[in-house]
Parts: C-alpha cells; structure tokens; sequence
C-alpha cells in the first residue's frame, strides 16, 4: 500500500478504453509558446513605439519611405495578435472545447502576419535578410505541423472538454 498516490491523466471512457489527457507529451510545447509569446509580443510592440517615437529615426524613416506607415502597421497587427494569444492562452489553459479552432485560427494569422513582415521589409529595404527568411519558414512549419496536429490528435480531443 502506498501513502503516495500520483495522479495520472489517464483515464477510462465510457467503453472501458485507457484515454489520455492532459497537458502532456506534445502539449507542452504550445503550452510553453502560450508562456512566452505574449512577452515576446509585448516586447515588440514597445520596441516599435520607441523607434516611431525615436527622433534620432526621422532620418532612417526620411531615407526609406513607408518605414514609419509599416511600424504603425506592424504595431497594429502585433497588438490584436497579442489580445488573439492571450484569449487563445486562456482557451488552452482552461481546457476549453473552442481551443483547438482558436489554435488553427491563431497559427494562421502568424503565419499571414510574418509573410506581410517579409512582403514591407523586401518592398520598403529593397532586400530581405536571414532573420525574416527564418520567421517565415518557421511560421510556415509551424502551422503546417500544428494544424494537423490540433484536428487529429486524440490528446488535444480529450484534454479540451470543457464547455
């Protein structure tokens, strides 16, 4: 007899068929993004206040015509994707049943606002460096892997149960 019970997250449906649930295996990565991201997207929002308000950028934003109009943009973008992941951040930790729409629609609107990064930075900069290169990739990966994964995963289909 044990004094200590671990609990599990793994339980038995109506048919008597071990099921699993839980913020486990897999789950722990977007769990985790779920963490970081909305620092992350805060830190940029402000970074781009600073440099719109930077007067030292007047003349960096007289030089490329468009650069201020894409920050504005850009910070825009960045701050309803920052409300999108923090109500997303709630679904997914509140296990709620709406999650794995609201995850397809949050990866999705990554990914189109990392091609528009690319698409005013090739257009305003006439050149297109390694780290936007990287974020694209990454978004498209990202997407391309976490969709599927959040229609057809069994995990993610009895962890988000909640009404």
């Amino acid at each position: 007899m044990s004094f200590l019970k671990i609990p599990t997250n793994e339980t038995k449906n109506k048919d008597n068929v071990k099921t699993e649930s839980g913020i486990r295996g897999w789950l722990f990565i977007p769990a985790v993004s779920m963490l970081t991201i909305p620092l992350f997207l805060l830190s940029l929002i402000l970074m781009n206040i600073k440099m719109i308000n930077d007067p030292s950028m007047a003349a960096v934003i007289g030089q490329y015509p468009g650069l201020k109009a894409a920050l504005v943009s850009q910070t825009l973008l960045v701050t309803l994707q920052l409300f999108f992941v923090l109500y997303v951040s709630f679904l997914f930790f509140k296990r709620k049943q709406s999650l794995p729409k609201m995850m397809i629609g949050f990866l999705t609107m990554h990914m189109l606002i990392m091609l528009a990064n690319v698409s005013w930075i090739s257009f305003i900069f006439k050149e297109i460096n390694m780290p936007e290169n990287i974020g694209v990739v990454s978004a498209i990966l990202l997407t391309g892997s976490g969709i599927p994964y959040f229609i057809k995963s069994r995990r993610v289909k009895e962890t988000f149960i909640n009404h």
